[in-house]
């Protein structure tokens, strides 16, 4: 997909507050490597260009040396795909990879907001949730995220792949009860007719938990826009 192919798709939709997020990984794994942005000025060019906040996802393995220009963009995901120490397929240790996150969020400052959070169910057969056993960590890295003024995203993608977003309810809950308020909206779309997908149904799982509001980037700045 292309910028303006996203663009004008999204107009379509009625979609009138958006940024793009290319995806970066800044990893020693050969195989996550292959999402990379070959020319970080022509990047941020193009969506200047729309006149759209500058977004990136950007993916760590908590270790890899950061040389991309992160802090020139307006708008960072924070992820973490680096699953192999554990098994990229199969049984995926849970514990290993929110250690990992725990780390990444303490150690890197210039992100947003936290990218789908609890992303190894993915790749689990069955899709797995976390166990309540797990519910520690996650309050660990909330509060840790509503400190520094930052939140996490509702990646709507995985409500079609097993029926919950990323991360799931029970996870969201836990968040609004922690006092968090920071959230996005993210449909984590790898082909047009996937932008805007569940979109709705992410704010509408957003509005039955008790959050009243989105935070968009307008004017050079965060802000909070009702749901």
């Amino acid at each position: 997909m292309t910028i303006p192919q996203i663009v004008e798709r999204a107009e379509a939709l009625g979609i009138d507050r958006f940024i793009i997020t290319d995806h970066y990984e800044n990893v020693s794994d050969s195989g996550l490597r292959r999402f990379f942005i070959p020319d970080p000025e022509e990047h941020l060019a193009q969506l200047r260009a729309y006149g759209l906040p500058t977004g990136l996802e950007f993916g760590w393995d908590t270790e890899t040396p950061i040389r991309y220009p992160v802090e020139a963009y307006d708008f960072v995901l924070l992820s973490f795909h680096n699953l192999k120490r554990s098994g990229f397929r199969g049984a995926i240790d849970y514990d290993a990879y929110l250690e990992d996150v725990w780390n990444g969020v303490n150690l890197f400052r210039h992100f947003t907001v936290l990218a789908h959070l609890d992303l190894p169910r993915r790749y689990v057969e069955g899709n797995p949730p976390f166990s309540q056993q797990h519910y520690p960590h996650f309050e660990r890295i909330f509060k840790k995220l509503i400190e520094d003024g930052k939140g996490i995203e509702l990646n709507c993608s995985t409500i079609r792949q097993y029926g919950q977003p990323n991360p799931a309810r029970d996870l969201l809950e836990l968040y609004f009860n922690c006092g968090g308020k920071v959230i996005t909206l993210g449909s984590d779309a790898h082909k047009i007719d996937d932008i805007g997908k569940d979109l709705l149904k992410g704010r509408a799982i957003l509005e039955e938990i008790g959050f009243r509001y989105l935070t968009v980037f307008e004017d050079g700045e965060y802000t909070f826009r009702p749901l």
